[in-house]
């Protein structure tokens, strides 16, 4: 273990409290300079989680934020754990990396790293999540120029928001907040409104909010 590495985590900032448990499992696992590949078991275990794939989730969103990078293949499995490397050198800043100039370079690189995105690529996430949305839901409908934009301003956001987010994560997020939406509106009839593709994307706290609750 490297005490060096939990002590930074500990130091995040804009991390959820599940985000941190998590990441702080991650690094408590880690040598010094190495790589973490605690199993996903181990991980929901430690961070309080019910069952490995909600430490799935919450792993991806780190790798979003640019917390952690798999430095082996991602197929995972019993005998093949992923190994994640900390990028905190290089990611969300720690308290002592609070200057205006940091600020200032994060910004430029989530505005360089949106635009880098084709808008063909993100046309075909966009179609992916749409079509799940469809499915979930039992619809079928041809999507709306207004539904389209509001979609794309979604994906927009997670790319200026974190620089380094992939394709597969921005996709999995936007799945798991529909999935969220679902679960509400059948366990809860009154919020049927958590159906409208609108209700669950329109604002970009509420997309954020479902994808932290899946």
């Amino acid at each position: 273990m490297s005490w060096e590495l939990t002590g930074a985590v500990l130091r995040l900032r804009n991390l959820t409290p599940t985000e941190k448990a998590v990441a702080h499992s991650l690094a408590y696992h880690a040598p010094k300079g190495g790589s973490a590949h605690p199993s996903m078991a181990l991980i929901a275990r430690e961070a309080g989680l019910g069952n490995r794939t909600a430490a799935q989730k919450v792993v991806r969103r780190l790798e979003a934020k640019g917390i952690i990078s798999p430095t082996t293949s991602k197929k995972g499995g019993r005998k093949n754990p992923t190994r994640y490397q900390f990028n905190l050198g290089n990611s969300i800043p720690t308290d002592a990396r609070d200057s205006k100039a940091d600020r200032k370079q994060q910004q430029t690189d989530s505005e360089s790293a949106a635009a880098a995105v084709s808008q063909e690529q993100m046309e075909t996430e966009l179609m992916e999540v749409w079509n799940y949305y469809l499915d979930a839901f039992k619809r079928e409908e041809i999507i709306s120029p207004s539904a389209r934009r509001t979609g794309i301003a979604i994906l927009t956001g997670l790319r200026e928001r974190y620089p380094k987010v992939t394709s597969e994560i921005c996709v999995a997020g936007m799945k798991s907040a529909i999935d969220r939406a679902l679960r509400i509106t059948k366990t809860r009839p009154k919020k049927e409104y958590f159906s409208s593709w609108f209700t669950i994307f329109s604002k970009f706290e509420t997309f954020f909010s479902l994808w932290e609750e899946s």
